[in-house]
């Protein structure tokens, strides 16, 4: 690969910004300043060094992270902050997709990857993986064995769909475990509706085989495999 393009897809600059920066002595490869910003280099062989920062590369990454509230899961700011806001100089540069979206104010298990592929796996219907919410209502929870089976419900376009069925554990009166294959629009707020109550707390704890780590604090991250998903 051409080192302007490399640099410039890891947003150091334009093209023409990273020629200025050979020119200026500002880039290193294997040790060496760079004269031509068309030098061809191996980004998984040569250390490339941009005004003395070791530059970070992987061709895949894939993080999980613990959503707080407040953040949207979105690639560009609008009413709220987008979760990527939390990454850090190292992984800022890369350009990553969300997994299965978040509401704002609901917390929890986030999956984000620049692989393609890792975000059909986990997201194509046809996959059929769970994704497990704790829920907390506000009234005593009654008939949640409703939910189990499939129910009809609108989609963030008031249109009509039929769930599938979900898998149901119930804590206490009040506390559920509620497992889902799908992501419509509010469907888990919409399927508490459904048997007359309330979500006042939303947070996903499980996306397949994956679970959020106690341990793991609001607003950290790190990187996973797929074998930790699937």
């Amino acid at each position: 690969m051409r080192l302007d393009k490399f640099l410039a897809n890891l947003k150091y600059g334009s093209r023409s910004d990273i020629k200025k920066f050979c020119k200026k002595n500002m880039i290193k490869v294997n040790g060496v300043s760079v004269k031509n910003a068309d030098t061809v280099i191996n980004p998984d062989a040569d250390l490339i060094e941009v005004d003395g920062e070791v530059v970070f590369y992987k061709e895949h990454i894939t993080l999980m992270m613990n959503k707080p509230a407040g953040y949207i899961c979105s690639t560009v700011d609008e009413k709220y902050p987008s979760l990527l806001n939390l990454l850090d100089r190292k992984y800022s540069r890369f350009d990553f997709k969300f997994a299965g979206r978040l509401d704002v104010d609901t917390l929890g298990l986030v999956i984000l990857s620049t692989d393609g592929e890792v975000i059909h796996k986990i997201t194509s219907p046809n996959k059929d993986m769970y994704k497990t919410y704790y829920v907390k209502t506000k009234c005593k929870i009654e008939n949640e064995m409703l939910l189990e089976s499939p129910i009809k419900l609108l989609d963030g376009n008031n249109s009509e769909y039929i769930t599938k069925g979900a898998k149901v554990a119930k804590i206490s009166d009040f506390e559920l475990y509620l497992s889902i294959t799908e992501g419509k629009f509010h469907q888990v707020k919409r399927m508490l509706e459904y048997i007359d109550n309330e979500v006042v707390l939303l947070k996903r704890i499980k996306i397949g085989n994956l679970s959020l780590p106690s341990d793991l604090e609001e607003g950290k991250y790190k990187e996973i495999s797929l074998n930790d998903v699937f």
